[in-house]
């Protein structure tokens, strides 16, 4: 796949980060391409799907993505989507993150971000104490940064991936791995034989994972316990409720309640909750 390469070292100039602010349309894409600095990639606002050759993520509000410098990207919106995309210094990379990772946003480090936010790498930024001592307070909350599991792993064989890209487009497909591997022309033993050489676990195991985190993008969205159940293929909400339970070890609306990007955006049954804008 064909991929872009968007240099962004030579606007760092005396500085030691650049942050962006763009707001994206629903739908909206970034095709695949890479920068020559490591990057924090955050939603202010919406949900951000980003997939690399390795892996799949899905970033909630109050989340970001870790992403190394040359590491291919793409990045889909689903809804309106307010990014802030910080892009740091290659020796200011997160302790003990070598690899894309999904990471929690402090309040604190959000404020910076906002702060520090240009619409243009063109455009000149300040040089004052105030500048300075943010941006440097931003790189120390870099440093801290937490990795959550958030994530699906793709794998590298071709019969593979086109089997795991179709279900990442279609996470309600219920189709057996039967089914699938007649679909793609490979043997169900040999498909069972690379999910867990390249994958480390079962279909079953990761079929679950791909619904797990499209759940966690709509319930960000605001939708209904009931609808995400309905749209990813399970019969009841209790069997998709079981299944969350069973992965995050406590049901939805309990998760809720210690997940900011879930608890502010929906309600068990009615769907999205009205929020309450700051003054």
């Amino acid at each position: 796949m064909d991929q872009e390469d968007i240099p962004l070292y030579p606007f760092f100039g005396a500085g030691r980060t650049l942050v962006f602010a763009h707001d994206y349309a629903a739908g909206s894409l970034q095709p695949l391409h890479r920068h020559d600095v490591p990057q924090l990639l955050h939603a202010a606002r919406g949900v951000m799907r980003v997939t690399t050759p390795g892996g799949y993520w899905v970033i909630p509000p109050n989340r970001g993505v870790w992403i190394p410098a040359f590491m291919p990207h793409e990045i889909r919106m689903v809804g309106p989507v307010s990014m802030r995309t910080l892009y740091v210094e290659a020796g200011s990379a997160p302790a003990g993150v070598e690899a894309c990772a999904v990471v929690a946003i402090a309040p604190l480090l959000q404020r910076l971000l906002e702060e520090l936010a240009v619409a243009d790498p063109r455009l000149p930024r300040p040089t004052d104490a105030r500048y300075r001592t943010m941006e440097e307070l931003a790189l120390i909350e870099i440093a801290r940064l937490e990795q959550l599991p958030l994530n699906v792993r793709m794998p590298r064989d071709p019969r593979l991936l086109k089997l795991c890209t179709a279900l990442l487009e279609r996470p309600h497909d219920a189709s057996t791995l039967d089914d699938l591997a007649y679909e793609i022309g490979a043997s169900t033993r040999t498909l069972r034989r690379l999910f867990q050489d390249e994958l480390g676990m079962s279909f079953a195991d990761w079929r679950q994972q791909v619904r797990l985190m499209e759940a966690f993008a709509r319930l960000a969205e605001g939708q209904a316990v009931t609808r995400v159940s309905r749209d990813l293929g399970y019969a009841a909400p209790s069997a998709f409720i079981a299944m969350f339970k069973r992965a995050m070890g406590c049901p939805p609306s309990q998760y809720a309640k210690t997940d900011p990007s879930l608890s502010h955006g929906w309600s068990r049954q009615a769907g999205p909750v009205r929020r309450q804008l700051p003054a």
